[in-house]
């Protein structure tokens, strides 16, 4: 099947999950759905960077503030997909996108992406949390009986978005707090291993995804690199690009 086709396919089937507790789908937000154009299936290098939690991730004029609205909107997938296209690329969302992690990214892309800005690109972001809890962390006040709900909801959801997408790098700004996650997204066979003798494992790792042969690393989010030493934050980032491109 085309790769896009299949993607769609994941897509909808998301739509059938349940988590056993209709509240939780009611306060989950709608899934952060990824949207590849062409240049990502042709392009030699292909990276995948994922950030941590989709937070606020809701689209009130498409009416679509849930997952449980996800799950009844008529052509709910599509929606995401060019919700996703919107927030990523739309000439008037760059004036939000100055974080560090979007600074991270823009960084990689540049290293890899030989085009001009905008959505053809061989450069792609998600989180590993897809939806939010309404608006908040998982990590925040909420029972971990209620995160293991919502987690149930996407189950396997990231390794098979991994097989379809076929990336040729992957980047987890995970950091080592998601390490148990991250570990049951990928079906829990995942092997950190040192990178470089100037970081921990817990500040830069190498992380080997079952099944998976792609060079795939873990490190903190941009934030906390940047706020913890600000030349930490470009030697880890520059590290990252060097690995990839051996």
């Amino acid at each position: 099947m085309d790769p896009s086709a299949s993607l769609k396919t994941l897509y909808s089937d998301l739509r059938g999950n349940t988590t056993p507790d209709g509240a939780i789908e009611a306060r989950m937000s709608p899934p952060l759905l990824l949207m590849p154009q062409d240049k990502w299936f042709y392009a030699k290098d292909r990276i995948l960077i994922v950030g941590q939690e989709t937070l606020g991730w809701k689209k009130d004029k498409l009416g679509i503030s849930s997952f449980s609205d996800f799950k009844e909107a008529t052509d709910s997938v599509s929606l995401m997909q060019n919700a996703y296209v919107t927030f990523c690329f739309s000439e008037r969302n760059k004036r939000h996108r100055n974080s560090p992690f979007w600074r991270a990214y823009r960084k990689i892309r540049a290293s890899f992406d030989t085009g001009v800005e905008g959505i053809e690109t061989n450069v792609l972001w998600t989180n590993l949390y897809r939806c939010s809890d309404g608006g908040k962390s998982w990590y925040g006040n909420t029972n971990k009986d209620d995160r293991q709900l919502a987690e149930q909801a996407l189950d396997g959801f990231l390794l098979r978005e991994i097989e379809i997408l076929a990336p040729t790098g992957i980047v987890f700004f995970t950091g080592p707090q998601y390490d148990g996650y991250l570990k049951a997204s990928l079906n829990g066979e995942i092997v950190a291993s040192p990178v470089d003798e100037r970081f921990t494992t817990r500040e830069l790792a190498k992380v080997c995804i079952n099944k998976q042969p792609v060079p795939a690393f873990r490190t903190y989010h941009p934030n906390y690199l940047q706020r913890a030493k600000g030349v930490k934050y470009r030697e880890v980032i520059d590290l990252i690009i060097d690995k990839l491109k051996e």
